[in-house]
């Protein structure tokens, strides 16, 4: 009996890397189980089927944003600060509290850091 392996070059989450990602992998792995279903022989064939009945049960939902909120931050309410550790940059944001601060370390991509680059501190 034939396994799957997520090394396989063929794998889509290496391929495709969007928002549907999870659903993509799910519908590879049930794909591929549903092949092997129908090569398996009669002593495989049970076990196969609660693979296959699982996977189903488990299918990924897409995500929902219904309810939430989304935050603009501008140079009122927050500010990207260079840093002097392990985080290149951070974000120093007011929160709803009066007087308090919050500041979010960041992990940017080389295009933010070159759009930031002109940028002053």
């Amino acid at each position: 009996m034939k396994r799957w392996d997520e090394s396989a070059p063929c794998f889509p989450a290496q391929k495709n890397s969007n928002t549907f990602g999870k659903h993509d992998e799910w519908q590879y792995r049930y794909d591929r189980l549903v092949e092997e279903l129908r090569n398996a022989e009669d002593e495989e064939r049970e076990k196969i089927e609660k693979r296959v009945k699982r996977l189903r049960e488990n299918e990924p939902s897409p995500p929902v944003f219904l309810h939430k909120v989304s935050c603009r931050l501008d140079y009122r309410t927050g500010s990207i600060q260079r840093g002097e550790n392990s985080f290149l940059l951070w974000m120093h944001t007011s929160t709803l509290e009066k007087c308090a601060t919050m500041d979010v370390p960041l992990n940017p991509s080389y295009w933010h850091l070159k759009q930031l680059g002109g940028s002053r501190d």
